[in-house]
């Protein structure tokens, strides 16, 4: 299992387009997803994983039933890549958690290239949720030089950190899916913090123990979802927090690699 992609959701998408190759990324259209109602274009990484930032295709009336949108500004979600999501489906039933999938899923890309996949989700969670491509990952993720290259030099994702409401629950729920237990988190202010490895990056989960601090107003106002992602870079001269302004409210740092 590793980090397939993360997701931005914003109101328009060829603004946040330009925005974040303002912010030094490569941006290129993904595509329509199946039902017309959004759309998407990929940031796509040297490590295998991407940035998704989605919006409706009509931004004057977002459709009311994407769960993917969210409150249409930030981190909306995340998601995992499985070679074997009937087995995670089962294995997780099994254990007591509600699911709901594997659902279809699909977009068309610009060239006309039709993409499907499937989906598993715990219910009422998008933080994470699993995916498996039915056609060949590469077509929906591509590989090409000219798109893997950023001008800030961004090469992988390295950490994420999600804010979780209840430590106990979510480590539980964290550990079923990902078949081993926490270690200690990294220290961070106002917050209980667990950690689980995968290939080349960390997934953080977070609590918070102070209710006055940016860590519960994010979950106030989103809910459990990413609360920053940490992206290396091969040029240290661009590390550090990104415009929140720029990247429609998701918390993005660059560190060096």
């Amino acid at each position: 299992m590793q980090l397939d992609h993360i997701i931005v959701a914003v109101r328009d998408l060829d603004q946040a387009m330009d925005d974040y190759r303002a912010l030094g990324f490569t941006v290129f259209f993904g595509g329509q997803h199946a039902g017309g109602k959004t759309h998407n274009a990929l940031v796509c990484l040297a490590d295998g994983s991407y940035i998704e930032i989605i919006a409706p295709t009509d931004p004057a009336n977002p459709p009311d039933d994407s769960p993917y949108l969210g409150p249409g500004r930030g981190f909306a979600g995340y998601a995992l890549l499985t070679d074997d999501i009937d087995a995670q489906a089962r294995t997780l039933k099994a254990q007591g958690f509600p699911i709901v999938g594997p659902l279809p899923g699909g977009r068309k890309r610009a060239d006309g290239q039709l993409l499907a996949w499937r989906t598993l989700f715990l219910r009422g969670s998008l933080s994470p949720f699993l995916i498996v491509d039915e056609t060949p990952r590469v077509l929906r993720v591509p590989d090409d030089a000219d798109k893997l290259a950023h001008a800030n030099g961004a090469a992988g994702i390295r950490e994420l950190v999600v804010a979780v409401p209840d430590p106990t629950a979510a480590t539980e729920r964290y550990t079923a899916i990902f078949g081993q237990s926490p270690e200690a988190g990294p220290a961070m202010d106002g917050a209980e913090t667990r950690c689980f490895r995968l290939d080349g990056c960390q997934i953080v989960i977070a609590a918070p123990t102070d209710e006055a601090g940016p860590l519960a107003a994010h979950l106030r106002e989103a809910g459990e979802s990413p609360w920053l992602c940490r992206v290396a870079t091969n040029d240290g001269t661009n590390a550090g927090l990104l415009d929140l302004t720029l990247t429609h409210g998701a918390r993005f740092e660059l560190i060096g690699d």
